[in-house]
């Protein structure tokens, strides 16, 4: 039939008399033809669409609901293509082919011919819609990966003529990987977790915080300050505080969070921070909003779990959606409280930009302050153990260890060594060393030298070790096994001085510190003895 149509066309065309007609005289004719058949007209209304409109018109229908019909009507659509303009400026909302007219009608089964292709026009934002109502059905594909796989295409080609598709398509495809099982990593680029994972880090340290205020750097403090940037409204990570003493505060604010979560425990209803951001509860959930869709049975029970605290879950037919918050903004409660830590602990230290106080509740001032309290004495405690090591002392060290090893020799030991050097060398190379300086000078008259000469008293000996009259009266008080002496620098400072003074010498600690206080190492008394004591 189509073939006998195109050969009257073609007689018509070709005859004489229509070539010379006036109506083509001086015009030129491209891509369309001068002649159509009825199918190729606007007007025309083809039989599956006619067949499907009557679908709406049926008995049943009447009792269907719109979603039902579209479904049904777009299964027996499904393969149909037609040929006609396809561009359309048709628009509504919630847009199926009921709310098409007859010409818009075919232009969309056009324009879908066209996208199945791999041909992207421009078109009503109302035809991309079906479109996707169509794939979210299922209709058109043969898998869910397909289906998941031709949906997110959709979306990536016509997002650059309407952005505001973005919304809609992100969730959809988050629902179509639930409702078919999909593999998680198809939807990670679509799914925000951040924001929980947050709370969940931020929650876990809470509740591991250490029982006792003692100050001392707590594991995982990085994390949880981290998930802090993320939820609260007070950047603490943009203080002039944090960057001078970013561990101090940190510390101080991530402990009167736990205090205060306690608090909470104790004396509210909900918790810390189910107070600042709900709880994780499942809520009934439309899969699909904003789509038209219809399943044409049950879904069966099913959890499509995206985290600990986020996930689908069906049953009965029915969703749910469990996720911890309903709102992903940063909380200004928490803000609140990080601003008073900030506040409070400038003032506490004297810092040179200080902030303005505003009120806070007298519990949270008073478990602000016990946190700087705690935190602060800890940092003296530290710095005053702290060990410092003046790397330029050393040579001069190796140097004062060379005479006193030289004066311990005796005449035997002094024999068996190829040379000695003279004790006002030796002694010389002590008070100036420097970098070039060699520790063994040989001297021919070191023999005429009286061994005695060498040996040198015990204020020499200690000074040469370069121990000051406190550590030398320390080290001989616990030679003899008295008390230790009362001294201006602190017990542990001066035994920390000592040993590193003294590991030339013995290679290894010379004083610990056991019950009764400290004590020279029994193996490394009788080198003590001998260096320093006559």
């Amino acid at each position: 039939m189509a073939t006998d149509v195109q050969r009257i066309i073609d007689t018509i065309l070709s005859s004489s008399r229509v070539q010379e007609s006036r109506a083509f005289e001086g015009r030129t004719f491209a891509d369309e033809p001068i002649l159509r058949r009825g199918s190729q007209m606007e007007s025309y209304l083809p039989d599956k669409i006619r067949e499907m409109r009557s679908m709406a018109r049926s008995q049943p229908s009447r009792i269907r609901s719109d979603q039902q019909l579209f479904y049904e009507q777009a299964r027996f659509m499904e393969d149909y293509e037609d040929s006609i303009e396809s561009y359309s400026t048709f628009s509504h909302y919630f847009p199926t082919y009921e709310s098409m007219g007859n010409r818009d009608l075919r232009r969309y089964f056009s324009w879908r011919a066209h996208v199945r292709a791999g041909k992207i026009i421009p078109t009503s934002l109302s035809f991309v819609f079906v479109l996707f109502y169509e794939l979210i059905c299922g209709i058109g594909v043969s898998s869910p990966k397909e289906g998941f796989a031709k949906i997110e295409s959709l979306w990536q080609e016509y997002r650059i003529f309407e952005p505001k598709i973005d919304r809609h398509a992100k969730r959809w495809l988050r629902d179509y990987a639930a409702w078919h099982n999909l593999p998680r990593d198809l939807i990670a680029p679509y799914v925000d977790l951040g924001f929980d994972q947050a709370i969940i880090c931020l929650r876990d340290s809470l509740a591991s915080w250490p029982g006792a205020d003692d100050g001392a750097d707590t594991s995982g403090e990085g994390e949880a300050f981290e998930a802090l940037e993320e939820l609260s409204s007070y950047r603490l990570g943009a203080s002039r505080l944090y960057a001078d003493r970013p561990e101090t505060l940190r510390h101080i604010a991530l402990g009167t969070l736990a205090r205060l979560s306690a608090y909470y425990d104790k004396h509210r209803k909900s918790g810390l921070l189910d107070t600042f951001f709900g709880s994780p509860v499942a809520r009934p959930y439309q899969m699909f909003g904003s789509a038209v869709f219809f399943a044409p049975a049950p879904h069966p029970d099913a959890t499509y779990e995206l985290d600990p605290v986020n996930r689908y879950a069906c049953r009965s037919g029915s969703w749910y959606r469990e996720a911890y918050v309903e709102t992903r903004e940063r909380n200004s409660k928490l803000g609140a409280i990080l601003r008073a830590v900030d506040q409070r602990l400038r003032n506490a230290i004297g810092y040179e930009h200080p902030l303005v106080e505003k009120d806070v509740p007298k519990y949270l001032a008073k478990i602000i302050d016990g946190q700087i309290e705690a935190r602060l004495a800890w940092e003296h405690q530290r710095e005053a153990r702290m060990v410092r090591v003046d790397l330029s002392q050393l040579e001069g060290i190796r140097a004062a260890a060379s005479v006193t090893r030289e004066a311990l020799l005796v005449d035997e030991e002094r024999e068996d060594a190829p040379s000695a050097p003279s004790a006002p060398t030796t002694a010389a190379a002590a008070a100036n060393p420097t970098p070039d300086h060699d520790l063994a000078q040989p001297q021919a008259a070191a023999t005429s030298v009286p061994v005695a000469s060498t040996a040198l008293g015990p204020n020499e000996l200690s000074s040469a070790l370069g121990l000051t009259d406190e550590e030398a009266a320390l080290v001989t008080a616990l030679l003899q096994d008295k008390p230790a002496p009362t001294a201006a620098t602190s017990l542990d400072m001066l035994v920390d001085s000592i040993n590193e003074k003294l590991f030339d010498l013995l290679g290894d600690t010379a004083i610990e510190f056991g019950e009764n206080g400290p004590a020279i190492i029994e193996d490394y008394q009788q080198d003590v003895r001998g260096a320093l004591l006559p």
